[in-house]
């Protein structure tokens, strides 16, 4: 989310906030760890916290599809489908993209 004052951006994300600070427009951050920390779920919330926003929002998922998105974002009551329109997917399993997937990317 960007702040008016300073032209910086934060996670949407309160606890990643306080650690992070704001980021300035740009920059890029890398989030990496072992399996099972919580990487995946990070990146849903601050790409459901972008939506949310009015953001939007590229997701590529290379781990596993479109509809298994959806269904671990509707574990912690972020539903994806209400944000069709803002959300973009590539699902590189299934070699789909969109927001709702129609289209095969060859």
């Amino acid at each position: 989310m960007r702040d008016t004052m300073s032209g910086n951006y934060t996670t949407g994300i309160s606890g990643l906030d306080v650690l992070l600070g704001e980021l300035e427009p740009g920059s890029v951050m890398i989030l990496t760890g072992p399996p099972k920390v919580g990487k995946s779920v990070l990146a849903m919330e601050f790409m459901y916290r972008g939506l949310q926003n009015q953001t939007p929002c590229l997701f590529i998922a290379a781990e596993y599809g479109y509809s298994d998105l959806q269904r671990n974002a509707m574990t912690f009551n972020w539903f994806l489908q209400s944000f069709s329109d803002d959300l973009h997917v590539i699902d590189l399993p299934t070699r789909l993209a969109g927001g709702r997937p129609r289209i095969q990317v060859t």
